[in-house]
């Protein structure tokens, strides 16, 4: 959330993109925990290299929003007084939609959702775009969590990800197999 440019006084601002989630108090508003499917857009497949990824982990990650034009996000001054002048003044540009929620299981959760809340479903569940001279990732599932009874490894797909973000992946047409460090170890 912190890399998005509403919501907090310290944000980042690094994705222009914001949470469509109400600010309801904590923990009126948690929308759940457990397994998540999503699908990946053209521009995802091209980076992960999969349609879907399913049974990923999800704790209460934030619905990403695309602003309209009219409603841009621009870093606001008394938002700046907290970052670099290294950063202060660069604008994310090109941001695009990497996955998608597909429709959910049920997700564990305290108290019930508000009647205002979203659903899931066709929300964005992971963007990129530019910042500077690099890239910038953010996604309300999470990709780095082991295998479990309750999700799958996803190590691979954060792998190419982080690739992606660090400038790699052009021209590559095949997905390549994750560092020996990030494969699931056999029994």
């Amino acid at each position: 959330n912190l890399a998005l440019a509403d919501r907090y006084p310290n944000a980042l601002a690094m994705c222009p993109a914001m949470n469509l989630d109400p600010d309801y108090p904590e923990p009126v508003f948690m929308r759940g925990q457990g397994a998540v499917d999503v699908e990946l857009t053209p521009a995802g497949q091209e980076i992960i290299g999969a349609n879907v990824l399913v049974d990923v982990c999800y704790f209460n990650g934030p619905l990403f929003g695309i602003p309209s034009a009219k409603a841009s996000l621009a870093r606001k001054p008394s938002r700046k007084k907290h970052l670099t002048d290294a950063v202060a003044n660069v604008e994310p540009r090109n941001l695009q939609v990497l996955a998608t929620f597909k429709p959910t299981k049920p997700l564990l959760r305290k108290l019930p959702l508000p009647d205002d809340a979203l659903a899931m479903d066709g929300t964005a569940a992971m963007l990129g775009c530019e910042f500077g001279r690099g890239r910038v990732a953010v996604s309300s599932v999470h990709l780095e969590k082991p295998d479990s009874h309750r999700w799958r490894n996803h190590a691979g797909a954060l792998a190419r990800l982080v690739e992606w973000v660090a400038g790699g992946l052009e021209g590559r047409s095949q997905p390549q197999s994750p560092p020996q460090c990030l494969r699931p170890l056999v029994a």
